[in-house]
């Protein structure tokens, strides 16, 4: 894992410090910056909300995704 880390982080904090966290040390910074991307993806609107969901999730699931939340919005509409 180490080999694979961005060399100018590298060489800007010492290899010995990388093997003095855990995974569990970068969770809150990991979290925080997927929600921003989440919320920066939410404020761009639906069109760019698709486009996500069809990169994470390929577009057969997105369709799905799509349709299920269409059928049930149908269902509330008719009780």
């Amino acid at each position: 894992m180490i080999g694979e880390i961005n060399t100018k982080i590298k060489k800007s904090v010492r290899i010995e410090a990388y093997e003095k966290l855990d995974a569990e040390d970068l969770d809150v910074w990991v979290h925080d910056a997927a929600s921003h991307m989440a919320s920066q993806i939410n404020n761009e609107g639906l069109e760019s909300q698709i486009k996500f969901l069809e990169k994470s999730f390929g577009t057969r699931q997105t369709e799905n995704i799509l349709r299920n939340l269409l059928l049930a919005q149908a269902e509330d509409k008719n009780g």
